[in-house]
């Protein structure tokens, strides 16, 4: 395959020097505008009908707590309603998000094959078939979430062995066992959890280019590209880090003048400023701030995007070259 700084430029060439640039932003806009309204309308409806959910109660707790009033659930039937509730919201918020990530995948592989046909009407046709985005979308999350946990049952079984020898040594106290097995079970379950992420990262693309694909197909066939390039995707990936960081700066100047403006105060004796005692001017910078660092963050996120689209594009290349090739030698022989 190409070099990271290859196809990262050629994200850049079709993100500045085309009109793609616009076009994902719109539809990435109409998309999470869908998505959020929802979420909110889900929220607004709930709260009409008189409708808790879990997060709602908690955060109905917190509010009551600063009133020095404790609220508690009345029945067990209104905590199984209020489960219902947010296992409804839960399945809303997924199925919509598994619609949005197909629209924006279609967006990003039009946007690489500069495929200009339907460019805005396809990135809604997750609509045709949605319960099996969600499929997708939960099935990749049950893998990860099942080899995370082989390495927390193995790690764990290790760390017990291990700390109770060194125990039975004298060599750690109770505390620091559980410590060691705590490190032994989540550091492998959290490598294996990135490791199967990346396995799975081009399941996406493979349902945009055929959506009639189920789901463990699509997840098979990320894992066989995938076979000896997850370490190149996380170093193209890691590639981005720069710019990121360069998005938050805006962010870091406004919280860093914020800070100055509080220990200039301090220094003078006076009392910390309250929120609402903030004055106009540092009002300004930290809106400006954060507004520039949120434009900076969607138009790297973007890039990136593309860049993520450019590999599948030149590792699923490679692989039918490798593929074509064999065959050609099998032929002549």
């Amino acid at each position: 395959m190409r070099s990271c700084k290859e196809m990262r430029q050629d994200a850049w060439n079709i993100l500045t020097g085309s009109k793609w640039g616009w076009k994902i932003l719109l539809n990435g806009i109409v998309l999470y505008a869908i998505l959020l309204a929802v979420v909110f309308g889900l929220e607004f409806i709930f709260e009409a009908a008189g409708i808790q959910t879990w997060s709602s109660f908690r955060e109905a707790q917190i509010e009551a707590k600063r009133s020095g009033v404790t609220l508690t659930i009345a029945s067990g039937y209104e905590a199984l309603r209020m489960t219902f509730a947010s296992g409804f919201s839960t399945f809303v918020e997924y199925l919509f998000s598994g619609i949005i990530a197909f629209g924006l995948v279609t967006t990003f592989l039009k946007c690489v094959k500069n495929d200009s046909e339907g460019w805005f009407a396809d990135a809604f046709g997750g609509f045709k078939r949605p319960f099996g985005l969600l499929w997708l979308l939960c099935l990749t999350g049950i893998m990860i979430i099942l080899w995370a946990l082989l390495f927390v049952i193995v790690g764990g079984f290790f760390g017990g062995i291990v700390s109770a020898v060194l125990r039975v040594c004298g060599m750690v106290t109770e505390k620091q066992m559980g410590v060691l097995i705590g490190c032994m079970c989540g550091i492998p379950a959290s490598i294996a959890a990135i490791v199967v992420s990346f396995r799975y990262a081009l399941a996406w693309y493979f349902k945009v280019e055929d959506p009639e694909t189920g789901a463990y197909a699509c997840l098979t066939k990320s894992s066989e590209l995938m076979r000896g390039r997850k370490w190149k995707l996380f170093l193209f990936l890691l590639s981005y880090i720069g710019w990121f960081i360069l998005a938050l700066l805006p962010v870091f100047f406004a919280l860093g003048t914020l800070s100055a403006s509080a220990a200039a105060d301090g220094a003078n004796g006076e009392p910390p400023v309250e929120s609402t005692e903030i004055s106009m001017q540092l009002r300004i910078v930290l809106i400006v701030g954060f507004s520039v660092s949120i434009l900076l963050m969607v138009f790297v996120g973007i890039y990136a995007a593309i860049g993520k689209a450019i590999f599948y594009r030149d590792a699923k290349a490679e692989t039918c070259n490798a593929k074509a090739e064999i065959e050609a030698s099998e032929s002549e022989a």
